[in-house]
């Protein structure tokens, strides 16, 4: 001890202070269609339509305790659904707050969100990106009240409750042009230029003293047919949910959602890619958003490696899509802070989820995402390939079963 303390400390005041800024502490990718909001509703209970949006339910409220646990200070929301101008592709809202509700043809009006917003931040980030010879422009609304929201916005943010009830405010991000078919139309022709942007808000973010979070608000393909669309009370398909477009489910479906989950689950640029040349008819309203988001996940991993060692990892939580054979596994991607451990005793109690709601059925993958830190979620998750017993390693059954299959 010197002076009463203990020597470590007095060592540490003696030393100089060595701050490292974590650029982007997580990322997410979650749903926006509003029928994941409530499962239970009259038109989708008892069906498999129901029950897909209670495994999505409950894998958004996961995520939403899991940004809470990465304790942002600030949320940088992409939306493909908000406001956009003529001018520039990418329209940061200025506003102080914003507020709105799911309302979605007539439907979930009822469902309303208002967040705090950093409008220094906005400013901040519009800078940067206007400086970079980025398309950027800022929006303003109603003079400085309330900015719209709808449910491109309001069905994730309905999801992160605990996290902006901790402070964390808001910075929304709205990327034009407005309708799905003409942004799957341009994805491929300016691709580099959404890259370009999500490493340009990786780079302003590594200069800020907050804790950044990036959400994107997306949607897969819109083209499964209308077989599972909720039903009336007469049992005649509701109109509101039907694409006239594709009744019939298109061909293209299947191969995007598996590219994009091989995506998520392992950050291949060639499963992005795949996503990419069947973004047009797939009509994937999300897509430029995980673009962007794979250029900052790639610059953010870049700067982990070389100052804390270890790659990112990616988490799927829940993937619903008609045609897939591994229905009900994933979807949403969790890049956390791979520096900072969550306490022991989420580690302990991963069987439940970390905010201490229970959910019915298998939930354990759900709350271990949740739950783990990086690296301990990776072993749960994907966990060693081959058991050591008598010092010998032996394959486990499910390994040998795949194995078996695989020689077949």
């Amino acid at each position: 001890r010197r002076d009463g303390l203990p020597a470590s400390a007095a060592r540490s005041h003696l030393q100089p202070a060595r701050v490292f800024y974590m650029p982007l502490v997580g990322a997410a990718i979650m749903p926006h269609g509003a029928l994941i909001l409530d499962p239970e509703r009259s038109e989708m209970a008892g069906t498999p339509l129901g029950g897909a949006a209670r495994r999505l339910h409950e894998a958004c409220f996961a995520a939403g305790c899991a940004v809470r646990a990465a304790h942002p200070h600030l949320i940088i929301l992409y939306t493909p659904h908000g406001l956009h101008s003529d001018s520039a592709d990418m329209c940061i809202y200025q506003n102080s707050s914003a507020s709105g509700s799911c309302d979605w043809m007539g439907a979930w009006g009822e469902y309303r969100v208002s967040v705090q917003c950093d409008a220094a931040a906005a400013r901040s980030l519009l800078t940067a990106l206007q400086a970079g010879g980025h398309s950027a422009a800022g929006l303003t609304a109603f003079s400085g009240y309330d900015a719209p929201l709808r449910w491109g916005e309001c069905v994730p943010l309905s999801f992160l409750g605990p996290a902006l009830s901790d402070g964390a405010k808001v910075v929304v991000l709205s990327h034009g042009p407005a309708g799905t078919l003409e942004r799957a139309a341009v994805v491929a022709s300016r691709r580099s230029a959404t890259a370009a942007v999500g490493e340009a808000i990786h780079d302003w973010a590594a200069g800020e003293e907050q804790r950044v979070f990036l959400l994107i608000s997306a949607d897969l393909a819109h083209v499964h047919g209308n077989a599972r669309a909720p039903r009336r009370a007469d049992g005649v398909p509701d109109p509101r949910y039907l694409n006239a477009r594709y009744a019939s489910p298109h061909a293209c479906a299947e191969p995007f959602e598996r590219a994009v989950a091989r995506w998520v689950e392992t950050g291949s640029t060639a499963a992005l890619d795949g996503a990419v040349r069947l973004a047009r008819e797939a009509m994937c309203c999300g897509i430029e958003g995980f673009v962007l988001l794979d250029a900052a996940m790639r610059r953010a991993e870049a700067a982990h490696t070389s100052t804390v060692g270890g790659a990112l990892q990616g988490s799927l939580l829940a993937h619903e899509a008609r045609q897939l054979a591994h229905c009900g596994r994933s979807g949403s991607r969790l890049l956390r802070d791979a520096r900072r451990h969550l306490p022991a005793r989420w580690l302990e109690r991963r069987r439940r989820p970390s905010c201490g709601r229970r959910f019915g059925g298998a939930r354990t993958r759900l709350s271990r995402t949740a739950a783990a830190a990086p690296q301990v979620r990776a072993h749960l998750l994907r966990g060693p390939r081959r058991a050591r017993v008598g010092g010998r390693p032996r394959h486990r059954p499910r390994d040998r079963l795949r194995l078996r299959g695989a020689r077949r």
